[in-house]
C-alpha cells in the first residue's frame, strides 16, 4: 500500500523490534530483519493527516486530525484498540509522551486554531488544556516539555 507523509518509527514489543508504517489502509508492524508485515490494524478513511505513531512502553499511540487518537496494544501479532478518544486531534505536530501522559497540539494547524493539551494515557481522558501558546511544535527533554512557535514555552 502507498505510504503517507508519516515517518517510519520503531518500537520493541514482547522482545521483538518492529518498524511502524502508516499507509492508506492503516498501521502495520514490519519485521526489520526481512521487511515482512507481521501485523496490521485498519484505521479507516484518509490516513495521510496523522502524526508519527508514538510508543508508550510496548503500546502504540496513533493520532490524527480526522481520527483523534487511539491506544493500540499488540499481543502475539494481534493488535487491539484499548481506547479511542477525540480529546487530542493533532494535525502536523507529533505529540510527546512523558510518563503516563501525552502532551500535544490539537486542532487545525494551518488555521492556527490549536489547543495544547495533556492526556492521561491510561484512560484517554484530558487532564488539562490551554490556548495561551498558539500553534507550534514541541520536544520533550524528559521533563519539561518545550513548545516552540515564536517563543519557547516550558511545561
Amino acid at each position: 500500500s502507498p505510504v503517507t507523509f508519516t515517518s517510519l518509527t520503531k518500537i520493541r514489543i514482547q522482545n521483538r523490534d518492529f518498524i511502524l508504517s502508516v499507509h492508506e489502509k492503516g498501521l502495520s508492524g514490519i519485521n526489520p530483519e526481512n521487511g515482512k508485515e507481521e501485523w496490521f490494524t485498519p484505521i479507516g478513511g484518509i490516513v495521510e493527516k496523522v502524526t508519527t505513531p508514538t510508543a508508550w512502553g510496548e503500546k502504540i499511540l496513533f493520532a490524527g486530525i480526522i481520527y483523534g487518537c487511539q491506544l493500540i496494544e499488540v499481543d502475539e501479532n494481534r493488535p487491539r484498540v484499548l481506547w479511542k478518544s477525540d480529546v487530542l486531534q493533532p494535525h502536523h505536530s507529533d505529540p510527546v509522551v512523558i510518563g503516563n501522559y501525552l502532551y500535544g497540539y490539537s486542532g487545525e494547524s494551518s488555521q492556527n486554531r490549536g489547543t495544547f493539551k495533556c492526556l492521561d494515557l491510561r484512560s484517554g481522558k484530558a487532564v488539562w488544556e490551554t490556548k495561551k501558546i498558539g500553534w507550534g511544535t514541541l520536544i520533550s527533554m524528559r521533563r519539561p516539555v518545550y513548545c516552540c512557535r515564536q517563543l519557547f514555552a516550558r511545561f
